[in-house]
This record gives C-alpha cells, structure tokens and sequence, in this order.
C-alpha cells in the first residue's frame, strides 16, 4: 500500500514537473528567438557602420592635407604683411622702427 502511494506521488510529481517544464522553458524559448532576433540586427548594424566608417589613415592623411592648406596660407598672409609693411615704410607712414618692430614678429622663420 506504501508502495502504491509513493508511486502515485511520483507520478503527480512528474507530471507537474513536465508541465513546469513546458510553460517556462517557453517563454525561456521565446526570450531567446527575441535575442537572436536583437543580435542579429547589431550584427547588421555593425556592418554598415564598418563600411561608412572612416579609418584612422584616412583621417591622418586628410588632417596632414589640412594643416599643409593652412600652413601654405598663413606664408601667404606673412608675405603679404610683410610687403605692405615695407611698403608703408618706404612711405614714411612707418617708421623704421615700426618697421623693424613689426619684422620682428614672424610667423616662419626666413631662410637667408
């Protein structure tokens, strides 16, 4: 009779243990569908950024292309300060002084 009770005990045991089971290993089941579904549009998402993204080579090579642009206008600019600056000596409207004082500041050194 003990026997028959244990058996009957188990049996109830198993089947709640199976129907445990079924409902949330489910929804466990449908969790994960969710994150894959979620990876896999990251994985999409990564993709496209590696293939808009810009490498630091190229960043290197166009800031180097920059700062060469601006190194060649501000000789520009220098040149020009300094002509006018001789000219305006040459006027009289400077003195030689200012003229001097005015040389003196230099953006590049002049090679002589």
């Amino acid at each position: 009779m003990e026997e028959e009770k244990n058996k009957k005990f188990s049996i109830m045991d198993d089947e709640k243990f199976m129907e445990f089971l079924t409902d949330n290993f489910g929804e466990i089941k449908n969790r994960l569908e969710d994150v894959e579904s979620d990876v896999s549009e990251l994985k999409t998402d990564v993709g496209i950024l590696k293939t808009t993204m810009v490498t630091k080579s190229y960043l290197d090579k166009k800031i180097a292309d920059l700062k060469g642009d601006f190194v060649i206008n501000l000789k520009k600019e220098d040149e020009k300060v300094e002509k006018i600056t001789d000219k305006l000596g040459n006027k009289k409207i400077f003195s030689s002084k200012d003229v001097e004082e005015i040389k003196s500041i230099e953006v590049f050194a002049k090679a002589v």
